[in-house]
């Protein structure tokens, strides 16, 4: 039953601020849940005396900012759809401001919160049928009973903390944590049994760590994508020809994933993720002669080399080992010929070539040697240097 309470205060000056306060009695519609808290009433303390036997009279001046008017939207028979309070904001436009409550033709609370010029504060409470978005027909929402209360928190009109689902009887369906309108924590939603059907975590919008769904044949929580910064981890295994003797297996980083659209508590939508740009190699890479005998094995890390990269000859004798970092050769490499003798040595600093360095034939005899400073690169060097990258095979094969 609606109850209206009407107190009006005078300040001191020629200016006077109405102010009306609500109280609803809640239907059992919308009767406080055990894991998630509806308000019973709208959080507004009646000023002075109800006036309960002072006859109404409306306000039909303009109002100033900062005063509160309630407003009703009604349905075609006259019931009450919508009862919500405004006020004028600093252009004069006329914005949501205080209580906002939704009905059912039949009187059933749908939704209610709370506004502040124009923007969604506090905790918001709605209830939807089957049919009133399209979420509701997948699964795992589809296995639920209807109605669905949605409950989460607005700072300054963004969604921010718990977005929780439940169904008609009290059992948690979904749960996402939000930060200032992105998702922050754990995503996850539920079987009708409590199991989990659905596990993901992200980081300020976008997807980090492992995603975990339901397998119906093992009956378990699997791995079925891992993301490292907003980016699905992939293996690529290439072949020769016929795809029967494999020739490269490459980790990737694949394209960034993006939000296209954000998580939608009024219609109960959730957010939507496409990915974007290029893909990144990053972990590790080998590849193989056609023999079936490795050619390379080397990490990379977001599309560089990193770490310690070996090469092979086609008989299996290793050809040359040494480390990248940040995609340049740093420290000491040493090369060797198909028959085992060492070929040559050297180091590296940043990428360029310094200290002395020899060279030797494959009876073993020392056939060059030279000192360099630091100023040669490891790719530009014409005659003296050895060129790494004519042994680094594309990876991406």
């Amino acid at each position: 039953m609606l109850r209206l309470f009407i107190s009006r205060w005078l300040p001191a000056g020629p200016a006077a601020v109405t102010i009306v306060a609500f109280g609803f009695g809640l239907t059992a519609f919308a009767k406080e849940r055990s894991q998630i808290h509806a308000p019973n009433n709208f959080p507004y303390a009646l000023l002075g005396d109800t006036g309960a036997n002072e006859s109404f009279q409306p306000n039909t001046d303009p109002g100033v900012m900062g005063e509160v008017e309630l407003v009703r939207e009604r349905y075609n028979d006259g019931a009450t759809h919508v009862e919500r309070q405004t006020t004028l904001d600093r252009d004069g436009n006329y914005v949501n401001h205080g209580s906002y409550k939704m009905f059912s033709p039949k009187g059933e609370v749908l939704a209610e919160g709370q506004y502040h010029f124009g923007r969604r504060v506090g905790l918001w409470t709605r209830w939807q049928a089957k049919n009133d978005s399209s979420l509701f027909s997948e699964a795992p929402f589809k296995e639920f009973k209807s109605p669905f209360m949605s409950q989460v928190n607005f700072t300054d009109g963004v969604m921010d903390g718990e977005w929780i689902i439940m169904d008609a009887n009290d059992r948690k369906v979904s749960q996402i944590s939000l930060k200032d309108g992105k998702r922050h924590g754990l995503a996850i939603a539920w079987l009708p049994n409590g199991t989990t059907f659905r596990q993901a975590t992200y980081e300020h919008g976008m997807p980090v760590g492992e995603l975990l769904e339901f397998d119906k044949k093992t009956a378990k929580l699997e791995r079925t994508a891992t993301y490292a910064d907003g980016r699905k981890i992939v293996s690529k295994t290439g072949y020769y020809d016929g795809k029967k003797d494999k020739k490269s297996e490459v980790m990737y980083l694949g394209a960034e994933t993006t939000q296209q659209a954000a998580d939608e508590f009024w219609n109960a939508r959730l957010a939507k993720f496409a990915a974007e740009g290029k893909t990144l190699r990053h972990g590790l890479a080998k590849t193989w002669f056609r023999n079936g005998r490795m050619e390379s094995e080397g990490t990379y890390q977001y599309g560089q080399k990193s770490g310690t990269f070996t090469f092979w000859h086609e008989n299996g004798q290793v050809a040359a080992t040494g480390e990248y970092r940040e995609d340049r050769p740093e420290g000491q490499w040493v090369w060797w010929h198909e028959n085992g003798q060492r070929s040559a040595y050297g180091r590296y600093q940043d990428g360029e070539l310094t200290g002395d360095w020899r060279w030797w034939n494959e009876a073993g005899k020392l056939t060059k040697q030279h000192t360099y400073d630091g100023s040669e690169s490891a790719f530009h060097e014409p005659e003296e240097a050895i060129d790494i990258s004519s042994r680094t095979p594309d990876l991406a094969r």
